[in-house]
């Protein structure tokens, strides 16, 4: 026996399931399901039956080891996934090497059908396994209990950083997932009044409180072997503060990606709802008979009620973007794309992104001369304008510059041959025509024929 709990030299010991880990002076609840476990409690409970006097139930809780991996290839060389919750024995070389000495404080038999029991247990002191004595029909180790040391006074300057990083941890855990108002009020009670007594518990407490995934777990296991006291304060801050800044950072990261986020689904929504509340109307209109409240008197859609004044320039911008439309030359596949945008502009709200992208689009459509021709007589000077026009609007390009007026010279000389062989100058049809854009900043010559 051995510490003021007489812990004896040789212990059962229970393998809690992965990432499980139980720290000294806490509570956990285990459920005991595999066989070796049940048997190990069956026996403890004869064991105390048959000693008068002796109804203390101290066992082992050892953890799983974290998985070996190899460095260079990622292989996990060895695994203790699956031994604690299964039904098989965890090997000897899947058990970590430190654990807690811990007492049965509640034992009941686990609900319905079910074997096994329901057993709350609290740790008592941090032990190290030596060498295991047993193996079957559960694991028996020699341990030697390491208890726990004040403070050193050499360490004492630790304890205003560790309560530092500890405010920090709490403050970023309880951002990222709420902690139950019970538990934050103990936890920050116990932060706010540290002292060097309780430093190296509050490390153990701040440990098991945090969820793995938050804490790593081989962090955890770290803590759990460091028994030195002051040791075990500087692996907290350590940990703790490391943990801390990594939630914090995510935490502005994330808060960063909402706010550019927020204004963009705020504006969808909005624009989805209007589109559903207009086509519920729409629909409404149309059963009891009556026009759409979206349709004016032109039969340009625009939303009625709130500003008269922006309802009517947009109603009246929209008419004479029809006109242009309806007036404007087009060939047949442009005609089909300009009118399928329109019916998409009508439909998207004035206010949305998409309303401006369409409306540029639409006027883009507009300012491509398609099927505009201007008539242009081939004078005697013709060749010789249309060499400045092509300088002016076009740089370079002396090789394409040059076909071209090769083959205006060869309509010209046609047009002198043809021209010759009519006997009445009066009686001529038409001369031949080629055509030009509109002037403008981007004017081509366009020719009327294309170049043999």
């Amino acid at each position: 026996m051995s510490g003021p709990h007489n812990i004896p030299s040789v212990l059962p010991i229970i393998v809690l399931p992965a990432n499980q880990i139980l720290f000294p002076s806490l509570i956990l609840t285990l459920q005991i399901a595999r066989p070796d476990s049940i048997q190990l409690i069956k026996q403890l409970v004869r064991d105390s039956d048959a000693t008068p006097g002796n109804k203390s139930l101290i066992i082992g809780i050892a953890p799983l080891r974290v998985p070996d991996v190899d460095g260079e290839s990622g292989v996990v060389i060895t695994s203790a996934e699956g031994w604690g919750a299964g039904h098989l024995l965890p090997p000897q070389s899947s058990i970590f090497s430190h654990g807690t000495a811990a007492r049965i404080i509640r034992l009941e038999r686990r609900p319905g059908s079910s074997p096994g029991y329901l057993a709350t247990v609290e740790g008592l002191s941090r032990i190290s396994l030596d060498s295991f004595t047993s193996t079957t029909p559960y694991h028996e180790a020699n341990i030697t209990v390491l208890p726990s040391a004040p403070l050193p006074t050499a360490s004492h300057h630790l304890v205003p950083t560790l309560q530092e990083v500890a405010l920090k941890l709490f403050k970023a855990v309880d951002s990222i997932s709420p902690i139950q108002p019970l538990a934050k009020r103990r936890l920050k009670v116990l932060i706010e009044g540290i002292s060097p007594a309780t430093a190296p518990s509050l490390v153990d407490i701040l440990a098991s409180s945090f969820p793995t995934p938050l804490i790593e777990f081989k962090d955890k296991l770290a803590i759990l072997a460091a028994n030195e006291s002051g040791e075990r304060v500087g692996l907290g801050i350590e940990i703790f503060g490391r943990t801390g800044e990594g939630l914090s950072l995510k935490e502005r990261i994330r808060e960063k990606v909402d706010k550019s986020l927020s204004r963009r689904q705020k504006e969808f929504l909005l624009l989805q709802q209007l589109q559903a509340i207009r086509q519920e109307l729409e629909e409404m209109a149309g059963k009891e008979g009556r026009p759409s409240p979206f349709t004016s008197s032109k039969g340009i859609k625009t939303i009625k009620g709130g500003g008269e004044e922006g309802e009517e320039e947009e109603e009246d911008d929209m008419a004479e973007l029809e006109r242009r439309i309806k007036e404007k030359r087009w060939t047949e596949e442009s005609r089909k794309v300009v009118m399928k945008e329109m019916k998409r502009l009508k439909k998207s709200p004035p206010q949305g992104a998409e309303h401006g992208v369409i409306r540029n689009y639409v006027d883009w459509l507009l300012a491509i001369p398609w099927d505009d021709e201007t008539p242009l007589e081939l004078s005697r000077d013709f060749v010789g304008r249309a060499r400045e026009r092509l300088d002016e609007d076009h740089y370079g390009l002396e090789k394409i510059k040059k076909r071209l007026l090769e083959w205006l010279a060869v309509l010209r000389l046609q047009q002198e041959a043809w021209a010759a062989s009519q006997p009445t100058p009066a009686l001529l049809p038409p001369s031949p025509t080629l055509t030009d854009s509109p002037p403008s900043a981007s004017t081509a010559l366009v020719l009327h024929q294309s170049p043999p």
